[in-house]
């Protein structure tokens, strides 16, 4: 077996690969001929004012638009794939030459959606006092800031920010801010 991409609608890649593996369950030729299905998901965190504590976490495909299909396409497995709702075609030159992900390309994509499974989450982000990090969020996103407290408790920070010559504390959540890079 081969490794395929197949095109879907964005938003659509998750439901595309729940299709696949419930035609591999409920089809014997499309067992035999379908093997691994991969979305590789990525998780961040939305500021969202009505959720208690002000983020919730969320999912989303990190290959917007692509489903990952291991297949052998002999006899109606190919037509059957491309006709599966939601799914715009196989990626290649057409649809009836799909190219072929080369070894490498998906060693790379199972080693990333290893490491995309093992993000780790707002609760075990851990800042420093006098650490310099850069609001990302909110009315004074872009502005770089020095952590002066820690609210582990509130999963919160008191931070300095420059506005207008001023240094000016405020308070901001984990996921408000990230850490100023060293580049």
């Amino acid at each position: 077996m081969n490794y395929y991409v197949l095109r879907t609608i964005t938003g659509k890649e998750k439901d595309v690969a729940d299709y696949i593996e419930s035609m591999r369950d409920a089809v014997p030729v499309f067992k035999e001929h379908v093997g691994e299905v991969l979305v590789p998901m990525e998780t961040y965190y939305q500021l969202n004012k009505s959720a208690k504590g002000g983020r919730v976490e969320r999912t989303r495909p990190y290959y917007s638009g692509y489903v990952f299909v291991e297949a052998r396409l002999v006899g109606e497995t190919k037509f059957t794939l491309r006709r599966i709702p939601n799914v715009l075609g196989f990626l290649g030159s057409d649809d009836d030459h799909p190219e072929i992900l080369s070894q490498q390309d998906v060693d790379q994509m199972k080693h990333l959606a290893d490491e995309l499974s093992e993000t780790p989450d707002a609760d075990s982000l851990t800042f420093i006092v006098g650490e310099r990090v850069k609001v990302v969020f909110g009315p004074f996103a872009g502005f770089f800031g020095e952590v002066t407290e820690v609210l582990d408790d509130r999963k919160k920070l008191k931070i300095l920010v420059k506005v207008f010559g001023r240094e000016t504390s405020m308070e901001v959540d984990f996921v408000q801010v990230e850490k100023e890079s060293l580049s």
